[in-house]
């Protein structure tokens, strides 16, 4: 969404040049322009960019927003599968974003965060990095504390999701032993961990998950898939065909993605360490944007204790 400027601002003679090199760019060739963008002003002013962070944004509705893959529409009758994904393109606008973001007051002005929130559902890991790096950017406090950012619900749960783990320390997958070079811990536990399962009823609003049950009544629908980490095709292409094997509601289908991610990505160190990484990320940016009440679970609000206990579950501490 285009930046809604108060007034205008009077942005130094540097700052004018570099803002008309970036805009007179067509959207296809910005990754060219950007490439090895660095701050090299003097302090300032994310209004000065306006035109800049709404150039970025036609960026994203051009080539991103459509797709098939990032709505996550993938197994649905009639939608055709789309043309390569704008990795470079993606990257290089997110990389000076979170440069802008970085050097700038007001950056709560800053209305992009739908596409952010979609490209959390990106084919391309880098790409879902390089979304949450900018979310922990535009959230970095200034020295205007009071100022905080609230995520949208529909960020929230998506960061929920990415913050959700894959079991504790009594199954030797804390975050620790993910992470370590030493795979002997890991490897007891990957049989497990590289089998999806995701449960869900009938009826999205009798949702079952891990440890919850079905609204009486409801027909529950259980996805059991083993040994994902030895699958071909791409995350994308698993949740696509078990969209169409089994109808599952678009509500839940960057959860089920989420899922697929850690099973299939769990079976390597480097693996490993990317969804640590994404959890640890998520979950920081989770907390610091003021989420709203309904996207928490119960335990993370309903007492005085709620943040620290949602830590240890994170953490699998």
């Amino acid at each position: 969404m285009k930046i809604k400027q108060k007034k205008a601002v009077e942005a130094p003679a540097q700052v004018k040049h570099a803002v008309q090199q970036i805009t007179s760019t067509p959207l296809a060739e910005l990754a060219s322009v950007l490439r090895g963008f660095k701050w090299t002003f003097d302090k300032g002013d994310i209004n000065h960019w306006v035109s800049v962070l709404d150039h970025f944004d036609s960026f994203f509705e051009e080539f991103t927003s459509k797709r098939a893959d990032v709505q996550l529409r993938l197994g649905e009758a009639g939608v055709e599968a789309d043309s390569p994904f704008p990795t470079t393109g993606c990257l290089a606008v997110l990389s000076a974003t979170c440069v802008l973001l970085e050097n700038c007051s007001n950056k709560t002005a800053y209305s992009s965060s739908e596409h952010l929130t979609n490209l959390l559902a990106a084919p391309v890991p880098e790409v879902v990095a390089a979304a949450v790096q900018t979310f922990q950017v535009l959230l970095r406090k200034t020295h205007h504390t009071s100022v905080r950012w609230v995520a949208p619900p529909g960020l929230s749960q998506r960061l929920l999701c990415l913050s959700k783990g894959w079991g504790g320390k009594e199954e030797g997958l804390d975050l620790v032993v993910c992470a370590s070079a030493d795979v002997s811990a890991a490897r007891q536990a990957l049989h497990k961990a590289t089998t999806l399962r995701f449960d869900f009823s009938s009826s999205e609003q009798s949702r079952a998950s891990a440890g919850g049950s079905a609204a009486a009544g409801a027909q529950l629908t259980t996805l059991h898939v083993p040994a994902l980490d030895g699958f071909t095709e791409s995350e994308h292409e698993i949740l696509a065909g078990l969209v169409l094997r089994y109808k599952v509601p678009a509500a839940l289908r960057f959860e089920l993605l989420c899922r697929i991610r850690i099973a299939r990505n769990f079976g390597t160190l480097a693996g490993r360490r990317q969804l640590v990484w994404q959890r640890l990320m998520a979950f920081n940016v989770l907390l610091q944007c003021s989420p709203t009440a309904g996207a928490q679970p119960a335990w993370a609000v309903s007492s005085a204790h709620g943040p620290a206990v949602y830590v240890g579950v994170v953490l699998g501490c």
